[in-house]
């Protein structure tokens, strides 16, 4: 299996750099979309690197990719690297996940 291309490893210092497009506490489970590509990757909130299980909507975040044993590629060790905009407001609905996380 051939995992996306993305910036050199080490920008920002871990991988990939991305926004959180939505988190859903009661399920753990979130997805973030990747700034080079601009392709969205699911995530648990056990791979949230600073253990704190949640992440808010539109925090910045550098994060590996990984395959899970059915093949899926998914977003590992998540390290926020900025917090959501103040004035971000709510996300479109386009953006927002609408419809749950998968």
């Amino acid at each position: 299996m051939t995992l996306p291309a993305g910036p050199p490893p080490g920008a920002l210092g871990l991988g990939r750099v991305g926004t959180v497009e939505c988190f859903d506490p009661e399920r753990g489970l979130g997805v973030v979309r990747e700034e080079a590509s601009g392709a969205s990757f699911p995530f648990h909130c056990t791979e949230i690197a600073d253990g704190s299980r949640q992440v808010a909507a539109r925090t910045r975040v550098v994060f590996q990719l990984g395959a899970r044993a059915r093949g899926r590629i998914e977003a590992r060790a998540l390290v926020p690297v900025g917090p959501p905009p103040a004035s971000a407001g709510p996300l479109p609905a386009a953006e927002s996940g609408a419809g749950g996380v998968r």
